[in-house]
């Protein structure tokens, strides 16, 4: 009855033929028939036999049949099943292992198991699955089946290894899950050989850190221009980390040094699929500029579609300067061997005009007239022939005759001489030490070398002020030299003992153009007629013959210095300490402001040294927004005394407002006793001149905390 129902009762409730159902549906009514007949002969209805029992063994006989019909489609459709869960097994790419969950054995593998391990089938059949794995690692395998698999019923398993019949060993991810198959819980192991993956892998990771150890800066954008990626070359180069410009522009460090057409000119040649190459000045996160090569090329699709940017770029900005420095030296030298030839050959037509106009001046002693006009060519000769020493001076040819000079001599020797030179609307002030000073040199040109920029620095006040004349000796160290190529020149600087003559104005000052050309010869900035533009570039000419260098510092509106250093002989070279622990040092915090990066590096870096926290800036600006930010006190202000936005004096002003506390200390090209003078600074005021040391700088920190 249960299995009658349980065939008709779907049959009935679908449209669709239930399997089974109609042997049944058939034997039901054969015994309904035969109850029928029954009843209806045993009511005397009619005559006839008794069917009831038939009935009942049709009823027996079409179940048999629907039971056979099902069992016959259910052997079927097992059969269907298992093909098709052997050819889902055969044709997975991956290799796949039933292992016994209860002994460890393999049940059975597929085809690409057979070739991951190099074993048949049948072989692989009842084998331990430790056995397809290398074998010096056996426990390591059973360990991970029983811990991992077993008692967290499945997981996944990378950097393990199978072990193919010849020996290799094959990187595989396996992927492990149980399923329960009758009176079996097997393990369903999926193992995916990812020797390739591994190979892609490993030579990504090597094309990674070759990009990231790459000494070139490497940007990669979208088609859209956004960056995407940089490696750490570019942030060392431009001082963002990645996190502050992935996801912008590259425009983040446009230096404002290129026009539009530069720019539109490079995404023309980009976005059509070619390589650009070019140079930019651009500029670092604290504001500095740099120069740098760059290759920017496009990264297309397989239809040759646009789809990123990579920019492979070099920092030659030392390059740059070094290339202008070698331009430099040889136009100067050039120059020289031609002021130098002109001069020669000058002065033996001068030598001529001048002997034979002193024979004609004995014949002509009864004709004044012609006397006057005779002694006014000689004095034309005589500045012709002044002209020319400074020609030769300038070319490195006059004689030299270096021997031991007292700089400190030297400068009070020329000083009546400079008194009668200079107007009186002009004060020379002169800051002398006692006792010598003793360099290697020519005493009359270094007194030319005085003469010549006293000069200057009096046209360079046409209505008068203040010439200050101070010297001073120095040992530079290799940061200080570091420093002084920025300000000498380009010249090769050694380290050692200089005496330095230090000659300061209060005039017009200079703009970076004019200080450029300004040991070019015959460049001039004064009027016509009133000067050969020889003057500056003699003193030039001099000094390297001395083997020493000249720095300059200027401003516009606020004056000249120009520091001239001859090396000092050797048995008065200032020793060099270099014991760090005998200066005085600090733990407090120090906001360091200086433009020069160079500068603003050594500073830094001796600042640390010596113990202090340091913050930088590059500006007042910065520095005021940075002492804004800081929640911590900051005890000392370094800045330089003249910066581009704002004078250093105004920002300690504006940084005593935030922080009343604060002390300031300041850097500057120009002596104190000339700021001083000029009312600049205050007497009490703490500066310390450039290039700065270790020594100044340790000693003007404490001295003002102490203050």
């Amino acid at each position: 009855i249960v299995y009658i129902l349980a065939s008709l009762v779907p049959h009935c409730s679908k449209k669709k033929r239930q399997l089974g159902a109609v042997p049944v549906l058939a034997g039901v009514t054969c015994l309904g028939l035969g109850i029928l007949n029954d009843a209806a002969v045993s009511m005397g209805l009619y005559k006839f036999v008794y069917l009831i029992e038939f009935s009942h063994m049709g009823l027996v006989l079409c179940m048999a049949y629907s039971l056979t019909e099902v069992e016959v489609f259910l052997h079927k459709a097992l059969r269907e099943s298992n093909d098709k869960c052997r050819n889902l097994l055969e044709s997975a790419n991956d290799a796949i292992f039933i292992i016994d969950i209860q002994t460890g054995t393999i049940l059975d593998a597929n085809k690409k198991a057979e070739d991951l391990i190099g074993l048949p089938r049948s072989r692989l059949a009842g084998m331990h699955h430790t056995m397809i794995h290398p074998q010096d690692e056996k426990d390591t395998y059973e360990k991970i089946f029983k811990n991992q698999v077993k008692m967290k019923g499945g997981c996944i398993f990378d950097g393990v290894y199978a072990a193919h019949r010849d020996g290799r060993k094959i990187p595989v991810e396996i992927s492990a899950s149980i399923i329960e198959m009758g009176r079996y819980t097997v393990m369903q192991g999926i193992f995916r050989d990812i020797s390739q993956r591994r190979q892609i892998e490993e030579e990504l990771l090597k094309l990674a850190a070759a990009v990231n150890a790459a000494d070139e800066s490497i940007v990669m954008t979208d088609a859209d221009g956004i960056i995407k990626y940089v490696n750490p070359c570019f942030e060392h180069m431009t001082g963002f980390t990645r996190y502050e410009v992935i996801g912008k522009s590259p425009g983040i460090v446009k230096s404002g040094r290129h026009d539009k057409d530069f720019y539109a000119g490079m995404w023309a040649t980009i976005s059509s699929g070619k390589t650009w190459r070019g140079h930019f000045i651009n500029k670092k996160k604290d504001g500095t500029l740099f120069e740098e090569e760059a290759v920017i090329s496009p990264v297309c699709s397989a239809n040759g579609k646009v789809v990123n940017y990579v920019a492979v770029k070099r920092d030659v900005t030392r390059q740059v300067a070094l290339e202008n420095q070698l331009r430099q030296s040889q136009k100067m030298e050039a120059l020289g061997r031609l002021a130098g030839k002109v001069a020669h050959d000058f002065t033996n037509m001068l030598v001529i005009m001048f002997a034979h106009a002193q024979m004609l001046k004995g014949r002509l002693q009864q004709i004044p007239d012609g006397l006057a006009q005779l002694d006014e060519m000689m004095g034309a000769v005589n500045r012709a022939s002044k002209l020319t020493s400074e020609l030769l001076a300038f070319a490195h040819n006059q004689d030299v005759v270096l021997k031991a000079v007292d700089l400190n001599k030297a400068v009070q020797g020329v000083r009546e001489l400079l008194n009668r030179t200079v107007g009186v609307d002009i004060a020379i002030k002169m800051h002398i030490p006692d006792g010598p000073l003793k360099v290697r040199a020519d005493l009359s040109l270094i007194e030319q070398i005085i003469v010549h920029l006293v000069v200057n620095a009096c046209d360079a006040m046409p209505n008068g002020g203040c010439l200050t004349i101070s010297n001073s000796s120095v040992h530079l160290s290799a940061d200080e030299v570091a420093q002084l190529k920025t300000q000498a020149k380009g010249e090769e600087i050694k380290e050692g003992g200089f005496g330095v003559l230090s000659v300061s104005d209060d005039g017009v000052g200079m703009t970076h153009d004019v200080q450029a050309m300004l040991f070019e010869p015959f460049f001039t900035t004064k009027r016509e007629r009133h000067g050969t533009g020889l003057g500056l570039s003699t003193t030039y000419g001099i000094v390297r013959q001395h083997g020493g260098f000249i720095a300059v510092y200027s401003k516009p509106g606020s004056g000249s210095t120009f520091d001239v250093y001859i090396p000092l002989l050797r048995e008065e070279d200032v020793a060099h300490n270099g014991v760090h622990d005998l200066l005085p040092s600090g733990t407090e915090t120090v906001l360091f402001v200086a433009e020069d990066s160079i500068i603003r590096m050594v500073g830094v870096k001796i600042l640390r040294e010596l113990g202090y926290t340091v913050l930088e800036a590059t500006n007042s600006e910065g520095a005021l927004k940075l002492s804004g930010e800081y929640k911590h006190p900051i005890h000392v202000l370094l800045a330089d005394l003249f910066m581009s936005d704002k004078a250093g004096k105004d920002l300690a002003k504006k940084m005593k407002e935030q922080r009343p506390e604060i002390k300031a200390v300041f850097m500057s090209g120009y002596p104190k006793v000339h700021l001083v003078e000029r009312a600049v600074i205050g007497p009490d005021d703490v500066v310390i001149c450039r290039p700065v040391n270790r020594h100044k700088l340790a000693y003007a920190i404490r001295d003002v905390l102490k203050a």
